[in-house]
């Protein structure tokens, strides 16, 4: 975690880059992932959200219009919630998309696992110590999937799917719009 001293004079010092950054160096660092950490040189406090806040100020003042106004609103109206306002409002919706997530991903297990138990149980394995020729035919080629998985339920099975993504992406829109 990079440390960010700051010092009387506002200045602000990586130690790990052993460098002087700006604001915008900040939030340089934030952006390639990294969680920084700012403490004042004088007294030693953390102060890393009033950077952080600075970092956001400095960016709307440039650029005007970059956090919705109902977000900063809504901030300012949470008072010494802030923080936890902000995470509960965006920890359900994140929590619902994981949700989907796995259980997307739970149901295509299950379907590659069947499609792949009655593919082995309608080809004819080798006995143990045989290997299969490349040339011999039969086992060239695998034999089409039969059974657990019908044409009606790959179409309902894509048709769930295509369902959950319009919902991820209404979410997701929802989340960027600040709703």
């Amino acid at each position: 975690m990079p440390l960010i001293k700051r010092y009387p004079n506002r200045k602000l010092y990586d130690t790990e880059a052993k460098r002087y950054v700006s604001l915008e160096g900040v939030a340089d660092l934030i952006r390639q992932g990294a969680e920084v950490k700012v403490i004042d040189y004088v007294t030693g406090e953390e102060i890393t959200n009033q950077v952080l806040a600075q970092v956001i100020a400095e960016r709307e003042r440039r650029q005007g219009g970059a956090v919705p106004q109902s977000l900063l609103a809504g901030l300012i109206q949470a008072g010494e919630h802030t923080f936890s306002a902000v995470r509960r409002g965006m920890v359900g919706p994140l929590e619902l998309i994981r949700q989907m997530d796995d259980e997307l991903d739970k149901r295509v297990e299950q379907l590659v696992a069947g499609a792949l138990l009655e593919q082995a149980r309608s080809q004819q394995l080798p006995e143990a110590g045989e290997t299969p020729s490349a040339n011999d035919p039969e086992t060239a080629q695998s034999p089409p999937l039969s059974g657990s998985a019908s044409r009606s339920d790959v179409r309902r099975l894509s048709a769930q799917i295509d369902a959950l993504s319009e919902q991820l992406e209404a979410l997701a829109e929802r989340l960027s719009s600040g709703q």
